[in-house]
């Protein structure tokens, strides 16, 4: 029988795999308030080429897309590692690659 606690990390895991495909679904389907709902409310959005706030990545981002000759994008997830020996503290580390 799974206890209480082991269930909780399953749930908190299963949680943060929602929210980085929410964030690529959201990109590749130029769905901007999908993207946004991935973030935290004070979040910093650090892409190297960009760093700031995420509501200005979605304009960026945005901006970019209305103006590339770029037809589709493609974002997908593989090696997770999630962390979660800290009460409400989660270190995640996912590879991604990206195609459009």
């Amino acid at each position: 029988m799974i206890d209480n606690e082991a269930l909780q990390v399953l749930l908190d895991r299963q949680s943060i795999l929602n929210c980085l495909l929410r964030y690529t679904r959201g990109l590749d389907r130029g769905d901007y308030d999908l993207v946004l709902s991935a973030y935290h409310e004070d979040a910093v959005d650090d892409h190297g080429y960009f760093v700031g706030k995420p509501s200005d990545f979605v304009k960026w981002s945005a901006a970019y897309r209305a103006t590339s000759t770029t037809i589709y994008t493609r974002h997908m997830i593989s090696n997770q590692t999630i962390d979660i020996s800290e009460p409400d503290t989660a270190h995640v580390e996912t590879y991604y690659s990206h195609e459009s």
